[in-house]
């Protein structure tokens, strides 16, 4: 049976930080859990506790990709809209009502146990 890895976009923000701690407390370990987040450095803290920090950006799918690698389980956490400049977001993200998410998402494929 494989580990799951479990991923958390906007590790940086309120929502993202907490679900990085709560998995931390719940015994996941450190090396099966990925922040992803825009700036490195604000997270700087998670990574010296063992926690595989990625940089990736909603307005960048290509940096969505490459975050993913590997991981089998996923919170995606939304961001509000027109935080880049020119709204950059908006034309890059499937925003609805100021709410922005990739918009596409790959299925990162299931994997079943045999017992």
């Amino acid at each position: 049976m494989t580990n799951s890895v479990y991923a958390v976009t906007g590790a940086s923000g309120h929502l993202g930080r907490l679900a990085v701690q709560d998995l931390l407390a719940r015994g996941v370990p450190s090396g099966d859990i990925v922040a992803i987040v825009r700036t490195r450095d604000k997270v700087a803290h998670l990574a010296q506790r063992g926690v595989d920090v990625r940089v990736a950006d909603y307005t960048r799918p290509d940096t969505l990709r490459t975050a993913l690698v590997g991981v089998n389980r996923l919170l995606l956490v939304s961001s509000r809209c027109g935080r880049s400049a020119a709204g950059a977001a908006e034309r890059h993200c499937g925003c609805e009502d100021g709410w922005c998410l990739p918009r596409r998402v790959h299925r990162v494929p299931e994997r079943r146990s045999h017992e």
